[in-house]
């Protein structure tokens, strides 16, 4: 696969991740309220990093790839946390355990995909 295509694959994972964040708190339930400081920190990780990573990508910056892949980790440790607390909480959170598997996968692709496209990048 050719370095643009791969750009363009990670600005579909990336908007994937912003689709289930808006899905999240319907299928999910509402988040607990926070202080408008976290909510408005959550909202730039969860919403304007990964558009100002689409809009650079789109642009050619190769190395907006290599911020994806921090960003698809972050977001992979983050879901890996939240499975491990609804497991152990014994709760009933599946629909969250589920939602977190999906996007701890998606993160997963956009490590991947972002990594092969940020290497492939410096041999053309």
């Amino acid at each position: 696969m050719t370095p643009r295509r791969l750009r363009h694959i990670v600005i579909v994972l990336l908007a994937a991740l912003m689709t289930s964040a808006t899905l999240r708190p319907l299928m999910v339930g509402p988040v607990a309220t926070t202080p408008s400081g976290q909510w408005l920190a959550w909202n730039i990780f969860l919403f304007i990093i990964p558009l100002g990573l689409g809009a650079l990508l789109l642009a050619g910056a190769r190395w907006a790839l290599m911020g994806a892949v921090m960003y698809g980790t972050i977001g992979l440790a983050l879901d890996f946390s939240t499975i491990v607390q609804e497991l152990t909480r014994g709760g009933d959170g599946a629909v969250a355990w589920v939602m977190s598997l999906v996007t701890g996968l998606v993160n997963f692709g956009v490590i991947l995909t972002a990594g092969q496209g940020f290497l492939r990048s410096y041999r053309e």
